[in-house]
């Protein structure tokens, strides 16, 4: 039996639901997919995000860099990356959406034990599409 797939605006309309808002979702090729983390992924990014960030700005380069609380709208899916970077030129101002319309120039994937490896799959291909630098960790390897 195959899913119902959600457009963008369902998509939308679902996760302003009061019993919704206070949780992390993705919109991975039509299926709404709740993101879980744990804190040893959640220390990595956290520290992969610093390091970028200082290390831009030391070259001069002025830079936004999202946690995983940044969502961003790529090839009609909303991911939630773990870490992404997108330059100042691109960006000027931060985005007050919970989605970002404009891509990042990096973004980073740390593989948690909830991740499917599949979903992981369709991201790094929807980040590969859109011509975004995807990394993707694994932290216990």
């Amino acid at each position: 039996m195959q899913k119902a797939s959600i457009s963008s605006e369902q998509f939308d309309h679902f996760i302003q639901h009061p019993d919704h808002v206070d949780q992390r979702w993705e919109l991975i090729n039509g299926e709404i997919i709740e993101v879980v983390s744990e804190n040893y992924s959640s220390e990595l990014a956290i520290t992969i995000a610093a390091f970028i960030k200082r290390h831009l700005r030391e070259q001069g380069i002025h830079v936004r860099v999202t946690g995983a609380d940044g969502g961003y709208i790529i090839g009609g899916n909303h991911f939630i990356p773990d870490v992404a970077y997108i330059s100042a030129e691109k960006q000027p101002e931060p985005s007050r959406e919970a989605y970002n319309p404009n891509h990042p120039d990096l973004v980073v994937e740390v593989i948690s034990p909830n991740d499917k490896l599949c979903d992981v799959a369709v991201k790094t291909n929807a980040y590969q599409a859109a011509g975004i630098l995807a990394w993707v960790l694994y932290p216990d390897e």
